[in-house]
């Protein structure tokens, strides 16, 4: 699931830089509701998307909102547990506010800045226009271990 189909239609908004901060854009974007939260399924699908991106240094942790997480520096797998930790049944919105909070990789923004995007452009359609095949660009930009 995750390569091939979050790189098309809708789901490539998980891709735009500095739009996605908290838990909920991406549950939103991957068009699950709170109530999936509850469906270990789904559950799984939305941190296995988290691992993706954050192994293609797409976002990183840009805080905890337990402030006694912040100093400690983790693999990608400590990280998925964590959240998955924080995340209890029955969250709903806003205490996804209350969980983790996403950053996007400045690798990433300032390749896409030399490509011509500013904080107005229409993500899709500079994908579309100025990327192409945006797994290939990412896996042929993304810095070296």
């Amino acid at each position: 699931m995750i390569s091939n189909d979050i790189f098309k239609g809708k789901t490539i908004n998980l891709f735009a830089p500095n739009s996605n901060e908290y838990l909920y854009d991406y549950i939103y974007l991957l068009e699950y509701k709170d109530e999936d939260a509850n469906n270990w399924k789904s559950r799984l699908v939305i941190l296995s998307v988290l691992k993706y991106l954050l192994k293609l240094k797409i976002i990183y942790i840009y805080s905890w909102c337990d402030e006694n997480l912040n100093d400690e520096n983790r693999s990608i797998d400590e990280i998925i547990s964590q959240i998955n930790i924080k995340w209890k049944k029955n969250t709903i919105f806003p205490d996804y506010y209350n969980i983790v909070m996403f950053g996007t990789q400045n690798w990433y923004i300032e390749k896409l800045t030399k490509l011509g995007m500013t904080n107005t452009t229409n993500w899709e359609t500079f994908v579309k226009d100025n990327i192409g095949n945006l797994e290939k660009w990412i896996e042929e930009n993304r810095p070296e271990k």
